[in-house]
């Protein structure tokens, strides 16, 4: 393998000359996110060919690549990609149309769920990957040539295991399925981050229809500072004392720090947080909105994530693809909030969508043709 430092306009512009024509590049970050809420880009590893090339946006600006790899027209292949994406997005750039993230793949072969790069290059390619520079300072120049070996070995094998994966899982005719929830993973996502959020605190909806707003309207104060400000969400309020200041209430400085607020953040955003609550209690019953039960409130729920499990067990059985990656608990939970009428109208839950919905949308049909003729689907 080649190893080439980018970090003079020049040499941008000829590399993306070469790796713009490639059906394949190999693409990893290395940033650092422990002071901000955005990621820091410290160096951009693209592998092209037989060449590692390490984009240096501290030696030139990054924006002709950005441009480039958008409109790339072969395949990115990542692995462990949703940080990558971040980076990529807050960077300034965008996601060429077809992207991979091998990690799902080696999930999807029954590998385990989170496995790291070095067990995945090992298992299709017997090398052992050293990961020496881990806690490595990124933002610091110049580069060492550590910091370079280890950063070009991160992209190095990424297109040898996909062609691998990729021979297996076209063998399981399972290889459309996949590459669908790739389109998935990758697209510009349009969910509310404050949702997400709220979505799993599933004690968020045991909360009175009060607190549900107070709820809502602390994440998004959460949301908007951790954004202005540029700094992480701990820094300000973590989603465990998030809950714990709207369950509890009546919030003085003493209680936020209870609460689970670290002193200075109550100082410098406590008074933020009782306004909230203020303006919160003085909203009239009437113009509440109504509560959201919570989906252990609906009494066919055992009996549906009964029935999902099976079809899911089916299909692992069947395709023998990993279980984490056919369905999770947020998808079964979507799903019997969908059921139940708590979710909003215009938004499908992921098992009734692409290749999930032949298998669950008649495990779902089924156990609700019980619950409609009076049981509880059992």
């Amino acid at each position: 393998m080649n190893v080439e430092l980018i970090d003079r306009a020049d040499d941008l512009r000829k590399f993306i000359e070469k790796f713009s024509a490639l059906p394949f590049i190999g693409i990893d970050t290395e940033f650092e996110k422990i002071r901000t809420f955005y990621p820091i880009l410290g160096a951009f590893q693209v592998m092209a060919g037989d060449t590692a090339y390490i984009l240096d946006p501290k030696g030139c600006s990054l924006a002709p690549f950005w441009k480039a790899l958008s409109a790339y027209g072969g395949t990115a292949l990542f692995f462990a990609a949703e940080e990558d994406i971040q980076v990529i997005e807050t960077s300034g750039g965008s996601l060429p149309a077809s992207c991979v993230d091998l990690q799902a793949a080696y999930a999807w072969l029954g590998y385990g769920n989170s496995k790291g790069l070095a067990d995945c290059v090992k298992t299709f390619t017997g090398v052992e990957l050293l990961k020496d520079q881990t806690m490595s300072d990124w933002l610091r120049r110049p580069l060492t040539d550590d910091q370079i070996r280890y950063a070009a070995a991160d992209v190095e094998y990424l297109e040898q295991c996909w062609n691998s994966m990729r021979k297996i899982l076209e063998e399981k005719g399972i290889l459309e399925w996949f590459l669908e929830d790739c389109r998935l993973q990758f697209r510009p996502s349009a969910r509310d981050p404050v949702s997400a959020y709220e979505f799993e605190l599933e004690a968020a909806h045991c909360l009175t229809a009060r607190q549900q707003v107070f709820l809502r309207r602390l994440l998004e104060y959460r949301q908007d500072t951790a954004e202005r400000l540029d700094i992480p969400f701990a820094w300000l309020m973590k989603t465990k004392a998030v809950l714990k200041i709207v369950q509890d209430g009546r919030m003085n400085m003493r209680r936020l720090v209870r609460a689970g607020m670290r002193e200075r953040a109550a100082r410098e955003y406590g008074g933020d947080v009782m306004r909230i609550e203020k303006e919160v209690s003085r909203i009239p019953d009437a113009q509440l909105p109504a509560r959201q039960p919570s989906a252990d409130e609906v009494q066919w729920k055992a009996s549906l994530n009964a029935a999902l499990g099976s079809a899911a067990d089916e299909i692992v059985r069947k395709y023998g693809i990993g279980r984490q990656r056919v369905i999770t608990k947020d998808m079964e939970h979507e799903l019997v909030l969908r059921t139940a009428g708590l979710l909003p109208e215009d938004r499908t839950p992921l098992l009734l969508t692409g290749w999930r919905r032949q298998f669950f949308e008649p495990a779902c049909n089924k156990v609700m043709e019980r619950v409609q003729k009076g049981g509880t689907g059992a």
